[in-house]
């Protein structure tokens, strides 16, 4: 009975060491866990596959954009030089044109007076003055100019208008005919030519104020800085979905390998509770048959029985003995369980602040 107590006594005073060490050992344990899932939260970037050909080609698209945007515009520029020249050209054209033309008038004008002096006539004779009456009316703009004629010059046309025009009369209106055509040649040239010019002017004042091709540069830079933001943000979402993945894939090994060892351990700790109340029946037995050989040796003392009391002090002691070594055997188990089962309990609350977080 007094080692039974005993026993009691130190299986408290050890619970109370093994708590203290287990706290150690679950604190240390904890340390272990979180340096084995920062190890696993560790990612190389060399380790990811997260769609680099894609990422390759949207780069390549973004700077094919870009190219294109600047060929664009150096499209868009050789053509307005090309049209720039075009006009020039055709400036110069119409101004060899007009100088034909001025040159067709001159001759024209030579001709004409070759005709007065061909026909023998002057500027103050009849025949002349009425082909200047005649052109009066036909180079006049106004369709009532023979209304506004005075009175002898109407009278003197209509007797033109009958007799009709002369020989020399009718040359000199033809030619005045061809001379008419050139002047219109030549002021069409003239209003074409300033719409040229202006156009020209409009144009060039125009692009010396946008700049086509450095809007178009930077304007391309931009596009590719824009798009490299982009590559850098969709890299960091595939990063991060990558990431996570591989952190929730190590949190569930990690509490798969917990429960198993927590089952493991509650396995091991049943059989050695097991183990534990058949020593402490057996410890009980043996108490038990030491009584009753206190018992028996008493009595034989009352009697008289020496011999009977040597025979029995002999087997007491035996007995004795073997008890004591079972004893501290079953001191040494109980103190191991007391262990295990404190470390498991402490690992077992490790194990839930770790799902917690």
């Amino acid at each position: 009975m007094n080692k039974l107590t005993g026993i009691q006594g130190n299986s408290q005073s050890m619970f109370t060491v093994n708590a203290n060490r287990a706290g150690r050992l679950d604190a240390d344990s904890l340390k272990e866990q979180a340096g084995s899932k920062k190890k696993n939260s560790t990612v190389f970037a060399g380790d990811l596959n997260m769609g680099q050909d894609s990422i390759l080609a949207k780069k390549q698209r973004a700077q094919k954009e870009a190219m294109k945007m600047l060929k664009d515009v150096f499209d868009a520029d050789m053509k307005t030089d090309a049209e720039q020249k075009a006009r020039e050209q055709h400036i110069e054209e119409m101004k060899r044109q007009n100088e034909k033309a001025k040159s067709g008038l001159k001759d024209i004008q030579d001709m004409q007076d070759n005709l007065m002096e061909q026909y023998g006539l002057t500027e103050d004779c009849q025949e002349h003055k009425d082909l200047e009456l005649i052109r009066k009316i036909r180079n006049s703009e106004d369709p009532f100019a023979k209304d506004k004629l005075s009175k002898e010059e109407q009278e003197r046309y209509e007797k033109i208008t009958e007799q009709g025009l002369t020989e020399y009369q009718e040359r000199v209106l033809s030619l005045d005919e061809a001379a008419e055509e050139l002047q219109g040649v030549m002021a069409d040239n003239e209003r074409e030519i300033a719409i040229e010019e202006n156009t020209i002017e409009s144009t060039d004042m125009l692009r010396m104020k946008k700049h086509p091709m450095k809007d178009a540069a930077k304007n391309a830079a931009k596009h590719l800085e824009a798009a490299t933001k982009d590559m850098i943000y969709d890299l960091y979402n595939e990063s991060k979905e990558h990431i996570d993945e591989k952190t929730e894939e190590a949190k569930e090994e990690q509490k798969e390998k917990a429960e198993e060892k927590k089952e493991e351990e509650k396995e091991e700790a049943v059989r050695e509770a097991k183990e534990l109340e058949r020593e402490i029946m057996l410890q009980k037995a043996q108490g038990n048959t030491q009584e009753r050989v206190e018992e028996q040796a008493a009595k034989a003392k009352n009697r008289g029985q020496v011999s009977m009391q040597n025979q029995i002090n002999g087997d007491v002691l035996g007995e004795i003995s073997d008890g004591a070594d079972k004893s501290a055997e079953i001191d040494q188990k109980i103190k191991d369980l007391l262990d295990k089962l404190s470390l498991l309990q402490e690992d077992l609350k490790g194990a839930a602040v770790n799902d917690t977080v």
